[in-house]
């Protein structure tokens, strides 16, 4: 015999298996606990199936629990969708893509794919959310993120597997402000040299700080970000370990140049655009993913 699913039980142990209490739940559905207690056991006596159990602090999902809570992510989260499509089409609305910027992500990058985006698509709605990158993780498998701009492959994001589109592959490089036309000279005098370094988490900034330890460099000074390191680095307050391409789009005009003076560390930085596989793709998500790459300089590459 075929299953009859109840959707409506099926949203219900949705929105418990989300807050991991019926009485959370009950309060977000305008329900009391009692009645939503009682929804929830009919559901679970309808499939035949064990969803949750208890573990002393709260509800927690069956392994069954949670194939049945990926499926309804995605049922529930693709019928917000569908609703949004829908409306933004009566209404005659722009179309919209929702993006996920990890802490750290260089502006230049973020920049980069927001011009592309509106160059290609004018009447395009951008709407971008900075955060860590576990906590974008819930967004992307609800669908409310169609991407995520991220300097490391994502496998899998809030138990959502996750493809990588490599947009970028970016030189490291020490810039300075020029000193008599030569910056800091034609090499690195690591015993000499302040080294400004960005200190966002990720691959690159292991691999850099392993770096300096070895070359042991008299000085480090750490700072939030990539902008604030290049705008230290224009002061003279030292060498701004940064990418090539953050580099490239800050340098300012010619007489108050950044100069790059050492080809080392041998490091490069990945960038990609991370998506979770939908039933309905989002038009300008998928453009992105096709056309937009992160161009360097000849000399960079």
């Amino acid at each position: 015999m075929a299953l009859s699913l109840n959707y409506h039980h099926l949203y219900y142990f949705f929105a418990v298996a989300k807050s991991g209490s019926i009485a959370k739940a009950a309060d977000d559905l305008s329900l009391t606990p009692p009645t939503l207690s009682s929804q929830l056991k009919q559901f679970q006596r309808s499939i035949k199936t064990s969803l949750f159990e208890r573990d002393g602090t709260g509800l927690k999902l069956t392994a069954e629990g949670r194939v049945f809570f990926k499926y309804a992510r995605q049922m529930f989260a693709l019928g917000d969708q569908l609703e949004d499509r829908v409306r933004d089409q009566i209404s005659g609305a722009h179309p919209g893509i929702q993006i996920g910027v990890p802490h750290g992500t260089p502006a230049a990058y973020t920049t980069a794919l927001v011009n592309h985006i509106l160059k290609r698509h004018e009447n395009a709605r951008v709407e971008l959310e900075e955060g860590a990158l576990d906590r974008l993780g819930p967004k992307m498998g609800d669908l409310r993120l169609d991407l995520v701009l991220t300097t490391e492959r994502v496998r899998k994001l809030d138990g959502v597997f996750c493809e990588n589109t490599l947009i970028g592959d970016v030189p490291i490089v020490f810039a300075a402000r020029p000193v008599n036309g030569n910056g800091y000279g034609q090499f690195i005098k690591t015993k000499k040299t302040r080294f400004i370094l960005p200190t966002n988490p990720s691959p690159t900034f292991d691999a850099i700080a392993n770096f300096l330890n070895r070359v042991e460099c008299r000085e480090v000074c750490e700072v939030p970000n990539r902008d604030i390191a290049l705008a230290l680095a224009q002061k003279g307050q030292g060498a701004a370990v940064v990418d090539y391409f953050s580099f490239n789009a800050f340098r300012p005009r010619r007489s108050h140049r950044l100069v790059s003076i050492d080809k080392h560390p041998p490091i490069r930085e990945t960038v990609f655009l991370a998506n979770s596989p939908r039933k309905l793709n989002n038009p300008l998500a998928d453009d992105a993913l096709n056309s937009f790459r992160l161009r360097l300089p000849a000399a960079a590459n």
